[in-house]
């Protein structure tokens, strides 16, 4: 994926099959809490206790965001936009299609027809 670059995930089953099939796992390691503190903490000083309880607001704003069907658009991670929302007895699965944007450290770059955005 490159910056730019368009990810569509319709299930959860398509999502870890498609990143496993890139990293080459049976089962790709999700990205918790705790490493998006440690993220944080690598870049403030903040406390622990801080960092929980602004993690966890940022966190239930943006599910609230993504309930209520909004687009949301955060610089450094880029344009989340829902698609589809299904019922399941487990919970409600939430189709998205989020347009990544990095102000950093580039990825392998996209090619044009990867982009259904573009003409």
């Amino acid at each position: 994926m490159s910056a730019g670059e368009i990810v569509s995930l319709s299930s959860s089953a398509d999502a870890d099959s498609a990143t496993a099939e890139t990293t080459g796992a049976d089962k790709p390691k999700a990205y918790k809490m705790q490493d998006l503190m440690q993220a944080i903490a690598a870049q403030s000083d903040l406390k622990r206790s801080e960092l929980r309880e602004a993690a966890g607001l940022v966190c239930d704003a943006i599910g609230r965001a993504l309930d209520e069907g909004q687009v949301i658009s955060l610089p450094g991670l880029g344009k989340i936009m829902p698609r589809k929302r299904d019922s399941k007895a487990s919970g409600d699965l939430l189709t998205a299609r989020i347009k990544l944007m990095y102000k950093g450290e580039k990825l392998t770059p996209a090619t044009p027809e990867d982009d259904p955005e573009k003409p």
